[in-house]
């Protein structure tokens, strides 16, 4: 009888444990279930507010294609809001010609920059060298001016050709990421041009132009939204913050960013764009994100 009843209770608690492992592998399908099911939802979140952001970003080529002798949507990152089937969204468009040009600035230029954005002048003579030197055939700028881009531990070298993107300066000797965050808002490879326009430019582009400082800045920018003359440019009389109505957009790069809150979500995309005077093809894809 005691082995009998011996048996018995290994046979409980056998079936107990089997109760047990069978209970956790139920639990954890329902919980893989749970999990797909959640990673399911928010991808179909994800892609329609992808959807809703594309329709802001077409609203605003929009604006620029038909571009006639002015616009008035701001053409210097200052945001508009508009609704897109009841969904509200904030949209800007960012002239890449109110920005220094990575490619095409001059060494004064460059080192203005750098100098605004806390360096001294000989480190930023020194930052400047770097940097033409990546974006040139050869290593000249930095014969006198320390040591160039090759710095060791480094398993690349200088690309001796035109930055691709303004992340790219990341790479350049010198860079660290919090300096390249001071500076990125007033970069850009897209302008094509020696000089930037003064009208849309951001903050930190204003800065680095001779004589200015932030208080000059700061009611340049402001007046923007008063509809005032360029305070900066001689004899400047459009309105600030705007395409000048005499020019045409043809040629220029934006930035387009949209930010939208849906189903409880917070969205940001964004594109950069040149408009063209190709009808069949009015504006060129840069990036889209």
């Amino acid at each position: 009888m005691k082995n009998i009843r011996a048996e018995c209770g290994f046979a409980l608690v056998a079936v107990l444990w089997g109760l047990s492992i069978l209970s956790l592998l139920c639990a954890s399908i329902i919980s893989i279930a749970n999990i797909s099911s959640r990673s399911e939802n928010n991808l179909e979140v994800a892609v329609e507010a992808s959807a809703l952001a594309d329709a802001g970003i077409a609203r605003a080529i929009v604006d620029l294609i038909n571009f006639s002798g002015g616009t008035s949507w701001p053409t210097d990152g200052t945001p508009r809001e508009f609704s897109y089937i009841g969904v509200p969204m904030r949209v800007s468009i960012e002239d890449e010609s109110g920005k220094i040009d990575l490619n095409a600035a001059d060494a004064l230029l460059l080192s203005g920059l750098f100098q605004s954005q806390g360096l001294a002048a000989d480190q930023a003579t020194l930052l400047t060298n770097r940097v033409l030197d990546w974006r040139s055939a050869s290593n000249l700028h930095s014969l006198g001016g320390g040591p160039n881009n090759a710095l060791p531990g480094r398993a690349y070298r200088p690309r001796q050709g035109p930055f691709q993107s303004v992340d790219e300066l990341n790479l350049v000797a010198g860079i660290t990421p919090e300096f390249f965050a001071r500076v990125a808002p007033a970069l850009t490879v897209h302008s094509l041009r020696p000089v930037f326009d003064s009208r849309t430019a951001p903050e930190q582009a204003l800065l680095a132009l001779p004589g200015m400082d932030k208080d000059k800045v700061a009611s340049a920018i402001t007046s923007r939204g008063r509809g005032f003359g360029d305070p900066i440019a001689r004899g400047g009389a459009v309105a600030v913050g705007l395409i000048d109505p005499t020019a045409s957009p043809a040629g220029r790069a934006f930035t387009i960013r949209v930010e939208l809150n849906y189903k409880q979500r917070h969205f940001v995309h964004h594109a950069i764009m040149r408009i063209t005077q190709d009808p069949l093809r009015p504006y060129l894809v840069l990036e889209w994100s």
